[in-house]
């Protein structure tokens, strides 16, 4: 089943004094299974992510392991798992030089049908300029990663037919 994620997004801003809470939900036609373990693999988030040439974790997801991203501009940036619930969700935080960046991804689903969420909440002198940047190209990160998991679905249903 493909489900066409232009007509099934939804963005949302949740104003906080000194911090900015922001996101966006998507849905793609994969079982959650599937989605989760596509999102939880550190080393590619470049696939998705335009801003990153790299990414990598000091192991597998769990609370406290710590990871690198590397921009395209050759900034390191280090990030830490600060909450997990296997199969649902996960929250880091990516600290940057004025700016902090807590991510909350997470999964819901019907079996066939997956709803994706990243929630951003930036807090730092220069939040205003990464909320503004981050309003912009979430929904679209997303939706290259709904075509991402698409791509590799249909690659191994035609590998296992």
């Amino acid at each position: 089943m493909n489900v066409s994620t232009n007509a099934m997004t939804r963005s949302f801003d949740t104003p906080v004094r000194h911090t900015g809470s922001l996101g966006h939900t998507t849905y793609v036609g994969l079982p959650l299974a599937d989605v989760w373990r596509t999102w939880t693999n550190v080393c590619l988030w470049p696939l998705w992510d335009r801003d990153l040439d790299a990414a990598f974790a000091e192991g597998a997801l769990a609370v406290g392991v710590r990871g690198t991203l590397i921009k395209r501009n050759g900034r390191r940036l280090r990030f830490q798992v600060l909450d997990i619930e296997e199969g649902s969700r996960y929250v880091i935080r990516v600290d940057d030089a004025a700016t902090a960046l807590t991510i909350t991804r997470s999964l819901s689903g019907d079996g066939t049908i997956t709803s994706l969420t990243e929630e951003v909440t930036v807090d730092g002198p220069l939040r205003w300029f990464s909320a503004r940047r981050i309003r912009r190209v979430l929904p679209a990160t997303l939706l290259r990663l709904t075509s991402v998991l698409t791509q590799a679905h249909a690659r191994l249903e035609s590998v296992h037919n």
